[in-house]
């Protein structure tokens, strides 16, 4: 008897070690470029054969695709792209120089529009209502863009392409500063040691040597998380509240301090670059901001991200745009700014449904149309 409950114990114990032995190897040996394996995709799964890597531009679409896409529990979109590789209505040559006035919106995810028809992103909107101005509308905006990309993506349109524009768009998101910097490090322009706590550090190892086991308990950690934030009022809670690291720039000082300035001075940078080619170009340039729904939870309202661009194109004597108000006031109640968030943003998600895309192009319109 207890020679079977000695085995049995022994048994018990050796499992896990060599689990982990054979996770360890596998993970040196064959798995050692992966991070974990997404089993779980939900978002846009087709996205890893259209989305690109880019020599001058660091990536972009595949052109003249034409896929039916999924938002798992949300339903299919279609997302289609023309011969530039630029998110459109159909598959189609746009010739290069152009014979009517052209518009060219850049940005990241949502001005791609991610997850929505073409038709229902905001440039799919403005382009259908000023087709019967006779006036072009481009989209050459891609998910993860930022300054130093729509730098280079435009250079390389105008000066390697020969693409020819009038006015060129450039949505500014409240990602770019994380972007931005995390492209200095990838590229060894600065050293960042973040300060990690035990658990960080913990993780990490996990991640860099057991790649079968992080998937395992990634995959758990999803499960419950998606059990809690299935309720869209938990997942706004905790995405405004908990994980703010992106955002949270604009309203927390101390993530501010820890990237943000340096980061918005690169962007600077390379925005500067971007109005000095267009003015050599006689190309007329807009910037353009607007919110996530973390800065309404917080009534940011007199957000840094707006203070800063808006002084950047008064000193550069260019358009800016500001949406910030077009969704919320300072006066909004907390519940009030809830039911904003929940009418212009996918569920589950820090993007624009339908209607926030409306919202945006429905306001663009007015402010264009005085304009012209």
């Amino acid at each position: 008897m207890i020679k079977k409950i000695l085995f049995y114990f022994l048994l018990a114990s050796s499992l896990p070690i060599l689990i982990f032995s054979l996770d360890f190897i596998l993970t040196k040996l064959i798995f050692k470029d992966y991070h974990y394996f997404k089993i779980n995709e939900k978002r846009a799964p087709k996205q890893q054969f259209y989305r690109v890597k880019n020599e001058f531009y660091h990536h972009g679409f595949l052109p003249n695709i034409n896929v039916l896409e999924e938002n798992i529990g949300f339903g299919t979109y279609r997302f289609v792209t023309n011969s530039l590789g630029f998110k459109d209505s159909e598959t189609r040559a746009v010739v290069l120089k152009k014979d009517k006035h052209r518009i060219l919106f850049i940005g990241d995810s949502f001005t791609e529009g991610v997850l929505l028809d073409y038709e229902d992103t905001f440039v799919g909107i403005i382009d259908n209502n000023l087709k019967k101005f006779d006036i072009e509308v481009l989209n050459a905006g891609v998910g993860s863009y930022y300054p130093s990309v729509y730098y280079n993506k435009i250079l390389y349109l105008i000066n390697n392409l020969k693409l020819e524009f009038d006015e060129l768009i450039v949505f500014i998101d409240l990602s770019d500063p994380t972007d931005e910097f995390s492209k200095e490090i990838e590229e060894n322009k600065i050293t960042y040691e973040k300060k990690l706590t035990l658990f960080e550090k913990t993780v990490r190892f996990i991640k860099s040597n057991f790649v079968l086991s992080y998937t395992l308990l990634n995959l758990v950690h999803d499960y419950t998380k998606d059990k809690y934030l299935k309720d869209s009022e938990n997942f706004i809670i905790h995405m405004s509240e908990v994980n703010t690291f992106v955002p949270g720039w604009t309203f927390d000082e101390a993530i501010y301090k820890e990237y943000g300035d340096f980061a918005l001075q690169e962007m600077k940078i390379k925005m500067q670059l971007l109005v000095d080619l267009c003015k050599k170009n006689n190309i007329d340039m807009t910037i353009a901001v607007y919110p996530w729904f973390q800065q309404i939870y917080n009534n940011d309202l007199d957000s840094i991200h707006v203070k800063i661009w808006k002084s950047f194109s008064e000193k550069n004597n260019i358009n800016f745009i500001n949406f910030f108000p077009f969704f919320f006031s300072k006066e909004n109640s907390f519940d009030e700014n809830l039911k904003i968030i929940k009418k212009y943003y996918i569920p589950f998600d820090v993007h624009f449904n339908k209607k926030g895309n409306e919202l945006i192009a429905n306001n663009f319109l007015k402010i264009y149309n005085k304009k012209k």
